[in-house]
């Protein structure tokens, strides 16, 4: 009975089937690998705003169909620049039937036409 059970550990291991090795994805050379992409027009895009002015290409951006991350950051000290540039961008919003909301203390959401914020804060396991 030993014998028996020793000569069975003792065997060379079977090959593991291919379908059952892992691939280390380390290993992968993805240079010039393109991913397909779901041809969606529509972009996330981000930007800083510092002054009234660096709002053309935002509102451009937003007339173009993407939705924008606008950091106002550094008009934080300056309230009456930063009431400007949120109600540009709200009246921007209202003329392509958009969203705009606060994300964070400084930072503003500006969604195209069809896009809507939900602002339901998702917070613990889901």
């Amino acid at each position: 009975m030993k014998k028996g059970l020793l000569k069975r550990l003792k065997t060379e291991p079977q090959p593991v089937p291919e379908s059952e090795k892992f691939i280390d994805l380390g290993d992968i050379d993805i240079e010039g690998l393109e991913l397909e992409s779901s041809g969606g027009d529509m972009e996330l895009r981000v930007a800083e705003v510092t002054t009234f002015d660096d709002l053309g290409p935002v509102v451009d951006q937003v007339y173009d169909g993407n939705m924008i991350l606008v950091d106002i950051s550094a008009l934080s000290t300056d309230d009456a620049a930063m009431r400007r540039v949120a109600n540009e961008l709200k009246s921007v919003a209202r003329d392509v039937n958009g969203d705009v909301a606060g994300v964070g203390k400084n930072i503003l959401a500006v969604t195209p036409t069809g896009v809507s914020i939900n602002r339901e804060v998702l917070r613990g396991p889901y």
